[in-house]
């Protein structure tokens, strides 16, 4: 009689426990499996992104047509506008039109339009108008009317291809240097075509667009305030422009020596050097002539959104990137953060906000932070002033009212709220975080040297914290990393599934599940490499995107494969002994058990007796398992359901002998939804004790 040995899956990686004291359901290898609440969930995927409608929700409809009029061998082809002339509703096509009857050339052609995109209704018997062709309308549109399930998931996957190639790259040339949200807007910073110059764009409804950074103008000898939204006036030039920021970096307007400079906009004429300038309510003297503003090419940027003002309309962007000066952007308005250093030296590479401050990190082991409430001001009369830290910044996050300052040897806390009561504690003086790794979860997270570790508050310590290591389990996987010279790239926090995701410079990745207890450490590999990150609810739902070493800038966990290439991804789980280590069995088949997705087609194979050459091994299995709460067997039919369970099942032969089992699950598809491998059921009949 065979005996079910039945365990679920998750703990993740587990590379250092003896085999035979692992607990059933680790993982021993894998890649784009990642631990979630109900087990191992292949990685969700990702798609380009520029602003327009993403590929993966993409979806077509039939429009049937006759009298179709054109000439010799023309045909309405794949990706050509379709638009009735009578209702102007208009759609794409996404494959060859498809003629049942007749001919164009011949004035009568009849069949089906497959569209994508489509917008309005069409009217019946109105003409549809293709370039040079010409046909009549028999009706509207309708969505996901192909004639069989094989053509409704060809046209689908039609209308997914032909949406993914028109989504661009971020317009220029070199890595993605930074990707970030602001309010409702997502926005990328890429080299320009020569790397002469950095540019800021916004995604838009048709692409990226370039965001113009606007002018500044100089002023010293100010006697009375300027004020936002006022023209000011050159008093010989004449010029005009309008005020957008008035930023003040020294001296007074009762003293008649106020410094700084202006933010303008809508400028007429060219204003000129020591001429007066003068608004509504302010006056000074123009120190030099109106300079444009622009980002230095290179770097990599970090930023941080935050309100410093009070109205919710004041909230504001701010952004470093390590080769020039930091900056605000309001979405419209582009403020250079001027903190007084030279132009060499103030080139922060870290920024954050901590108790109504802007802190901005530089190389020389400092941070900087503005005068409160007020980001664009850095006098310490006002309130400004320095942390001295003795080790470069690598990041920083705020965490129980205290902000940690991570660096390259050491890591500090910094309490207190403003200039006048700040003190600077250490928490780590022999050992500091690698960039873009550290994260804020429930406690900080960081790397060095690739290991990951914790940082938790804790009275029983002598510095108040206790660091706590998270990736012992994989520990010779990250060996074998350091000899490859592998460095961290990037890292987001996925809240909505209670884990931290880091990226490394060899295309690779950890995905880290938070939700249960000691950390699950699964590997991801992308066919990309990672250069900077965004994840955040910055438009009310959590949004993950990265940018690339390609220029394009990718939507995470969006989608089903990795934007148009197959996602490959397998588990390897540990060496089962069914709760006899020592007793030889015969090992019949095993039962696994999914959840989620419509269709998950698999491979099943094992190995036995920890792999031995003498133990017979189990040729891999191929099997599908429809679930997810009822579907067609290979394609999901414009969003209707058949009954079936919810849980899919599937047995798959696995024949051998030996002490115990390792059962790896593989999957390469790029038209699946992600899947979660639960639960997993071995068959066995006990054989002799081994002696």
């Amino acid at each position: 009689m065979q005996t079910p040995h039945i365990f679920s899956l998750g703990g993740g990686l587990d590379l250092v426990t003896p085999d035979i004291a692992i607990p059933d359901g680790r993982a021993i290898g894998g890649k784009n499996y990642e631990s979630d609440q109900q087990g191992y969930r292949r990685f969700i995927g990702y798609e380009r992104y520029d602003g327009r409608p993403p590929p993966s929700e993409a979806s077509y409809a039939i429009l049937n047509f006759t009298n179709g009029v054109g000439s010799i061998g023309q045909t309405i082809a794949a990706g050509a506008v379709v638009t009735g002339a009578s209702s102007n509703a208009n759609g794409v096509a996404a494959v060859d039109a498809v003629v049942t009857s007749g001919a164009f050339d011949t004035a009568n052609a009849a069949g089906y339009l497959v569209l994508y995109n489509v917008s309005g209704t069409f009217l019946a018997s109105e003409v549809l108008n293709a370039g040079s062709l010409a046909a009549l309308a028999t009706g509207d549109a309708v969505a996901g009317a192909a004639p069989s399930d094989a053509l409704d998931a060809a046209y689908r996957n039609a209308a997914v291809t032909a949406r993914r190639a028109s989504i661009g790259s971020v317009p220029g040339s070199g890595p993605v240097r930074g990707v970030w949200a602001f309010s409702s807007d997502v926005y990328a910073i890429r080299d320009n075509a020569a790397a002469s110059a950095g540019v800021l764009y916004r995604a838009t409804g048709s692409g990226w667009s370039a965001q113009s950074l606007g002018h500044t103008l100089d002023f010293d000898a100010g006697t009375a305030e300027f004020v936002e939204g006022e023209t000011v006036t050159g008093g010989t030039s004449a010029a005009t422009a309008t005020i957008e920021r008035v930023i003040l970096q020294g001296g007074t307007y009762s003293g008649n020596d106020a410094d700084g400079f202006l933010v303008l906009s809508s400028i007429l004429g060219a204003f000129q050097d020591n001429e007066a300038i003068t608004s509504t309510s302010g006056a000074a003297v123009a120190d030099g002539v109106i300079v444009a503003n622009a980002l230095p090419p290179g770097g990599r940027y970090e930023f941080v959104n935050h309100n410093f003002f009070g109205a919710e309309s004041l909230r504001r962007m701010y952004a470093v990137s390590g080769v020039g000066k930091g900056f605000e952007w309001d979405g419209a308005v582009f403020t250079p953060l001027r903190t007084g250093l030279s132009d060499a030296l103030d080139v922060p590479t870290h920024v954050q906000e901590f108790k109504g401050h802007l802190f901005l990190g530089y190389p020389s082991g400092s941070w900087l932070f503005s005068e409160i409430g007020n980001p664009l001001a850095w006098t310490v009369s006002g309130g400004a002033g320095e942390i001295a830290v003795g080790a470069e910044p690598t990041g920083a996050v705020r965490a129980s009212g205290v902000l940690v300052l991570m660096g390259s040897t050491r890591i500090d806390y910094l309490a207190g709220s403003s200039a006048a009561d700040f003190v600077l504690e250490p928490i780590l003086t022999d050992s500091g975080a690698q960039r873009w790794a550290t994260q804020q979860t429930n406690t900080p997270l960081y790397m060095q040297d690739l290991s990951l570790y914790q940082l938790e508050q804790s009275p029983d310590t002598l510095a108040g914290w206790r660091m706590m290591s998270m990736s012992q389990s994989i520990e010779p996987l990250l060996r074998a990393m350091r000899g490859r010279g592998v460095t961290p790239k990037a890292s987001m926090r996925v809240k909505n599934r209670d884990a931290y995701r880091v990226f490394f410079s060899d295309g690779t990745g950890f995905s880290v599940y938070l939700g249960r207890g000691p950390a699950e450490i699964m590997s991801i590999d992308l066919p990309m490499t990672v250069e900077c990150s965004y994840s955040g609810e910055e438009t009310g739902s959590e949004l993950l995107f990265v940018g690339a070493d390609d220029g394009f800038v990718y939507q995470i966990d969006k989608g089903a494969d990795f934007d148009g290439s197959p996602i490959d991804a397998f588990v390897r789980l540990n060496f089962s002994h069914c709760g006899l280590p020592k007793t030889n069995k015969r090992f019949h088949s095993a039962k696994l058990e999914l959840e989620g997705g419509q269709v998950a087609q698999l491979s099943m194979a094992a190995d036995f007796d920890y792999g031995s050459p003498d133990s017979p091994f189990s040729p891999e299995t191929n099997f599908q398992i429809a679930g997810g709460g009822g579907f067609w067997d290979t394609a999901l039919w414009n969003q209707f359901y058949w009954d079936n369970q919810v849980v899919g099942t599937a047995e798959g032969e696995i024949s051998g002998l030996g002490r115990n089992i390792s059962v790896s699950i593989s999957s390469r598809t790029n038209d699946q939804e992600a899947h979660v491998l639960a639960n997993v059921a071995i068959y066995w009949t006990q054989r002799r004790l081994v002696r």
